[in-house]
């Protein structure tokens, strides 16, 4: 295993090498916690691939764009150890043994009592519709083998005399194939006095966006009806039977009915715990004995926030599944690597409410995950595997079964904010341990809010106080979001004294307080931590020295490093990182972007067009700190939203870097049917000393359509896969021969022969609405031998998601079945509330046949004039939009000679000849009515040209 770390840290040493290496990071070696950070987006994707080392996580689309770039960027799989929901690939087969997962209680919650025969009773099993029956099993001892009782039991009780040797009982349940699923532990029989059965039960929970109804319904089936049936329901969810949660079931006929619906907690998950108590003079039973009841399916055990079911680490069968998925996972998406979460050590209250009866014990789960994790290494293998988990107490041992180890939440958690002594420092020596005891991986991950610039500093020093080769660091607000900050990029330097084990050896004492605090040195700079949490320190190397300040957002969002005069005092829970120079003259700064323009020129006759990009930057940094002070800034440009290159160099005269600002530019041709709108363009300035700077130029493309490459022409990373776009289901075939194109030369296409296939694209949009606005949906298809009738399987279809997270489904521009020519269809979607973010598929389900989709577009949908971002200066504008039978233009006077002409055109720019009457003119406006009763559904452009304008403006013709 030791050849397997060294070849993975020679790879995590390989860096993109899209741009010369003097302008590399000479920062930490950072990683990426990917749950969607990346999300697709080609620029994050190129910036991963040059700053970070590793990604934990990403989708389809992330592994292609990242290896596009850096082919040996490591990038893991998430699978959590633990975790498995009813979508997950291998649930099917494991839900079929129930043994594999954790409990509560005894699954079928089977009960015994004694009247004037054995009595059995205990839950419907509720995992399979294709249950229709059960058998019961006995024994004299819990771990032999079980004697079958060979009848096949149709109800969940069983009433009569059982054989002298059952001690020991358990339940199965029977297919209708007649084969049989484990679904009981084995009960032990214990006679006792009792006054009534406890009744058979029937739970249902069930959850809408803001309530939780607990239905539970108690039948009595033996012959003595008790005189009371109550219920304790832990309804706080405090693990705790309080006496304002025991209630006396009300009895409506033959059964005793608990009803409630509670407000919606989206940390209850886990299910309710209770217990049923049945009383007859004076005597009580109880059902469950041990343990208690769930409203979850079978008493499973469920994560409370994630709301995933938590399967049992020992259990063959998820073992069995968990490995499979990895496996072709890794086939089908590209992953180097696997990152184990919830690799709990132990089963504790924190986790999940697990009684120890159940096999649960701290010593046999600890050697079941140790077992399941080197089983998992050695399938993967030669791949590497890390766990998250590695924190104080027994979790550093796990690193025996793993190339690695996470510590989340060093430094500054989501959860308690900073971390201080002692705790701390037990973090600390983990981080050492890992590194020079156990020589693996550290994965240091640090948790914060808001950016906030004193907590990410905290983190990131505590980390380089300990930080050694075989260390990666992290820092996040979450895990949705692209957590990269400048301060990674930081040139301190080789160390120049490091600890082994104990990170003590970096202690040093503030003498008026006794207090103690740690500082490391480098060779550029000193870090200095302060982890009390009460006391504050002055010490002596910050005295007259430099000291970094951070902005409080993401390195793509601008952020920037700069430097002040710092103060000898350190306060409690703070950390400074001093520059080893103490005069004006030495300045470390990231790169400065005063200005970015974005001209476009154009082109009439080919209708591409021209973009000029002249960036304005300066870097003030030190000589002391470059590598090479004789270069300039390594200027780009991210251009494949609009066409163009996916890294354009600006340059400038060949000027060194420095203070003075310098003009860096360069030009493209962007072609037709990209994008339109206001579109945001990164420009990122590379500095000699490792740090960079990210602007954003605009452009203003004529258009309302806010999908970006809404004609499937741009694929800058010859991937295969139309930019902006992800594969949906089964995937889409890109067809790139011009034969099936609306306009240019490509479209997507997909294929079912079977019904029961599903395919398409899809990408998701962020509109974040501040009120509700209509959306105009649009697009074109053809279709060749599509089965069946036009639904919702065959169109246009959009999922919504409201700023308060409640979600608008299934709004379908519908194309008709059948075969045909390009087809226009659009849809006016009217929200109620506004829209945060939806997603856009272009699919084919459920049916038979082939199809192609082109010129798609989603924008502000207005009853009068519906494109309103063709509002050129001086009243250039046409209505209704969307029209029907007739339309209308409306044009300044002063824009009219004696060469003006109105054109109308089709998308593939062939002009129509439509009857055109001139209506209105009073010296200052002129309105033109315009026939358009013969054209089909569709879109098109009105040009406007006289001797000094052209514009245009688009459309819509719907009927």
């Amino acid at each position: 295993m030791k050849i397997i770390v060294i070849l993975f840290l020679i790879v995590l040493n390989c860096i993109s090498f899209s741009q010369p290496i003097e302008y590399n990071s000479r920062g930490t070696k950072s990683y990426i916690v990917n749950y969607g950070a990346i999300g697709g987006n080609p620029f994050l994707a190129s910036f991963a691939s040059k700053r970070f080392v590793m990604v934990d996580e990403g989708s389809k689309t992330d592994i292609s764009q990242i290896h596009k770039f850096n082919p040996a960027l490591p990038i893991l799989l998430y699978k959590d150890v633990v975790a498995i929901y009813p979508s997950f690939p291998e649930y099917t087969e494991v839900n079929k043994d129930e043994f594999a997962f954790l409990h509560s209680c005894e699954p079928s919650g089977l009960t015994y009592s004694k009247m004037t025969t054995d009595n059995l009773i205990w839950l419907a099993d509720r995992r399979s519709p294709d249950i229709i029956g059960y058998r019961l099993y006995y024994s004299s001892d819990s771990l032999v083998s079980y004697s079958m009782i060979d009848t096949i039991i149709n109800s969940t009780n069983y009433n009569s005399e059982l054989p002298q040797s059952a001690l020991w009982i358990k339940v199965k349940s029977v297919l209708n194939d007649y084969s049989e699923l484990n679904y009981g532990f084995p009960v032990l029989i214990q006679v006792a006095e009792v006054g009534a059965n406890v009744p058979s039960i029937i739970i249902n929970d069930s959850r809408t966006t803001d309530t939780v109804r607990i239905h539970i319904e108690c039948e009595n089936i033996g012959n003595i009806e008790p005189d009371s049936v109550v219920i304790s329901i832990d309804l706080n969810r405090n693990n705790v039977y309080d006496a304002s949660e025991r209630i006396k079931l009300l009895k409506s006929s033959n059964r005793w009915i608990y009803d409630n619906s509670l407000g919606y907690n989206n940390t209850s998950a886990g299910g309710y715990e209770f217990i049923i108590y049945a009383y007859k003079g004076g005597l009580k039973s109880q059902s469950p004995s041990i343990g208690a009841y769930t409203t979850n399916i079978n008493n499973r055990l469920k994560n409370d926030y994630y709301n995933f079911y938590v399967c049992n680490v020992g259990n063959s069968t998820w073992r069995r599944g968990y490995i499979g998925t990895i496996l072709n996972t890794f086939d089908e998406y590209g992953y180097n690597g696997l990152f184990e979460d919830d690799t709990w050590y132990k089963v504790s209250s924190w986790a999940v409410d697990c009684p120890a009866i159940y096999a649960y014990r701290d010593d046999v789960w600890k050697k079941d995950i140790c077992d399941f994790l080197d089983t998992i290494k050695s399938a993967i293998s030669p791949r590497p595997a890390f766990f998250n988990g590695l924190y104080a107490g027994d979790a550093d041992s796990l690193l025996l079964h793993a190339d690695g180890g996470m510590t989340e939440g060093y430094g500054s958690t989501h959860w308690s904010g900073i971390m201080t002594l002692p705790y701390w420092k037990e973090l600390c020596d983990v981080g050492l341990k890992c590194q020079h005891k156990y020589k693996k991986l550290w994965l240091c991950l640090g948790g914060i809010s808001n950016s906030d610039p004193e907590a990410r500093l905290y983190s990131y020093a505590s980390y380089m106080l300990v930080a050694d080769s075989l260390g990666l660091f992290a820092n996040a607000n979450n895990y949705q979001e692209f957590a990269h900050y400048p301060e990674f990029d930081i040139p301190l330097g080789k160390s120049l004294e490091s600890a082994s084990l104990d990170v003590d050896v970096l202690k040093q004492i503030y003498e008026p307080t006794n207090t103690e605090y740690y500082i490391r040195r480098f060779e550029n700079g000193v870090v200095v931590v302060n982890p009390n949490s009460t006391k504050y320190i002055v010490q002596q190397y910050g005295a007259g020295k430099n000291s970094l300040y951070i902005d409080n957002k993401l390195t793509v969002d601008g952020a920037r490093i700069y430097q002040y005069k710092a103060s000898d005092t350190i306060y409690p829970k703070q950390a400074r990182i001093y520059l080893n120079s103490n005069f004006e003259g030495n300045t470390l700064v990231s790169p400065y972007i005063d200005t970015i323009i974005v001209d476009a020129l154009y082109n009439n006759s080919d209708e591409t067009t021209k973009v000029t990009i002249k960036a304005l930057v300066s870097d003030s940094s030190s000589k002391m700190f470059r590598s090479n002070s004789d270069l300039p800034l390594y200027v780009t440009a991210e251009l494949g939203s609009l066409g163009g290159p996916t890294e354009l160099l600006l340059a400038n005269d060949g000027t060194p870097a420095s203070a003075e600002l310098s003009e860096y530019q360069g030009s493209f041709i962007m072609p037709p049917n990209v994008a339109s709108g206001i579109i945001s363009l990164p420009i990122v300035a590379y500095s000699t000393t490792g740090l960079l700077t990210v602007g954003y130029g605009k452009i203003n493309i004529p258009g309302t359509n806010i999908i970006q490459n809404y004609s499937f022409e741009i694929d800058a990373g010859e991937d295969g896969i139309p930019d902006m776009w992800n594969s949906y289901v089964r995937g889409f075939i890109y067809d790139t021969t011009g034969a099936n194109a609306k306009s240019g030369k490509r479209s997507v296409s997909v294929k079912n022969d079977s019904l029961s296939w599903s395919g398409g694209v899809n990408m998701r949009l962020i509109l974040d609405q501040t009120e509700p606005k209509p959306l105009l949906l649009s697009g074109w298809s053809k279709a060749e031998n599509v089965s069946g009738n036009k639904d919702n399987n065959y169109s246009l279809y959009i999922d919504i998601r409201y700023q308060d997270g409640t979600p608008l489904y299934g709004q379908c521009a519908q194309f008709s079945t059948g075969t045909h020519d390009w087809e226009y269809s659009d849809k006016i979607i009217n929200p109620t509330k506004p829209i945060k973010d939806l997603t856009l598929y272009a699919l084919f389900r459920n049916h038979t046949g082939q199809v192609w989709y082109d010129q798609l577009s989603l924008g502000d949908y207005d009853s009068t004039v519906a494109v309103k971002e063709v509002k050129f200066p001086n009243h250039f504008e046409i209505f209704p939009n969307p029209s029907v039978d007739k339309c209308y233009i409306r044009i300044n006077s002063n824009q009219i000679s004696d060469k003006a002409e109105i054109k109308i055109h089709n998308e593939l720019g062939e002009i129509l000849d439509l009857e055109t009457t001139l209506i209105y003119f009073d010296g200052n406006e002129v309105i033109f009515e315009i026939n358009i009763s013969n054209l089909v559904s569709g879109i098109y452009f009105a040009k406007f040209k006289s001797e000094h304008i052209n514009k245009s403006i688009l459309f819509v013709v719907s009927k």
